[in-house]
């Protein structure tokens, strides 16, 4: 039987409207809509990527409505213990353990991004080999430390990390204990310019000291060893309070989880679910940090595009991530 132009066209209209309202039916029905989250954001630019998958995912995929906020890693944990932050993507242990143990009741662990995250003092490779500089106990040689005075100030440089990181306290605590105060002070301000410092020195060849972790995007641009080497700890001061041993490099491998508020799992399964199955490759961090630093896609655009990015690149994975949620 020949079915008319007319009843043919009634029909698909009739089958489109009924998918439309399934659609509509199924946007209405997400798992997070109406619900608010809070996502800290610590200060640091490698969080950028995995803060903005989530944000995304969150939002588009489960409906919820997520404000990102920033404030240092210390307030960081008093927000999870008072309930103003829900989360929290970028906990390293056991760099963090101190805060972590200080709050543990309060906080839950709903996934792990990546680990064997590497830390430790790095000098560009070149003033290795020519000054046979491989371990920190090298630096207590004067003539190494004149090399090493970036300001001009008659004492040598550790370029580090920002105020408020526990990686900065230990920085001097090391240097402390391993008797280099009198030599050596620690550079400490916002990663940016930090980062910019470390950056002119390797690209004009200058000798310089500074503390490094993976990921960053000193090892997209200045890979180990051709460009720049990790520095032996043959003393490994770590803070004793610490379960884990300080390795080769004076640091233990670092744990980088996703945690959250007490009681977010069970108020929120569906985005328990999703970043309990989230996990990045240190190389695509490095690579975000990279375009931030060295490319200056700094944006809120651009750091949303990295995100999309990888999202687009990883579609499997996000189907993975979300299978059995909707």
């Amino acid at each position: 039987m020949k079915l008319s132009s007319s009843l043919l066209i009634c029909l698909i209209t009739i089958a489109l409207l009924i998918t439309t309202m399934g659609t509509c039916s199924t946007a209405g029905d997400l798992p997070g809509k109406g619900e608010k989250l809070t996502l800290a954001y610590g200060q640091w630019i490698g969080e950028h990527l995995p803060d903005w998958i989530i944000k995304i995912l969150l939002e588009e995929e489960l409906g919820f409505e997520v404000k990102k906020r920033t404030m240092g890693t210390p307030m960081v944990y008093k927000g999870i213990e008072v309930g103003e932050v829900d989360l929290f993507a970028s906990t390293w242990l056991p760099n963090q353990k101190v805060q972590f143990n200080k709050y543990q009741e309060h906080i839950e662990v709903v996934g792990t991004l990546y680990d064997k995250a590497r830390q430790g003092w790095l000098v560009p490779t070149w003033f290795s080999e020519k000054y046979d500089v491989t371990s920190i106990k090298d630096l207590q040689r004067e003539e190494i430390a004149e090399k090493l005075d970036l300001t001009g100030d008659g004492k040598a440089d550790l370029v580090g990390g920002p105020s408020g990181w526990l990686a900065t306290e230990i920085n001097n605590k090391k240097l402390e204990e391993y008797g280099l105060t009198d030599q050596y002070k620690q550079l400490i301000g916002q990663e940016t310019m930090l980062n910019y410092t470390v950056r002119g020195a390797l690209q004009d060849k200058k000798p310089v000291l500074f503390y490094g972790w993976t990921p960053d995007w000193f090892f997209a641009k200045y890979p180990v060893p051709e460009k720049v080497v990790w520095l032996k700890d043959p003393y490994g001061y770590w803070p004793p309070d610490s379960e884990m041993e300080a390795g080769e490099l004076g640091w233990p491998p670092n744990i980088v989880h996703i945690i959250a508020t007490e009681g977010f799992s069970e108020k929120h399964s569906a985005a328990t679910k999703l970043l309990n199955r989230f996990n990045l490759e240190i190389s695509d961090v490095n690579r975000s940090i990279y375009l931030q630093t060295v490319k200056d896609e700094t944006s809120k655009k651009a750091l949303e595009k990295h995100a999309r990015d990888w999202i687009k690149k990883h579609q499997k994975q996000v189907e993975k991530m979300l299978q059995g949620i909707k």
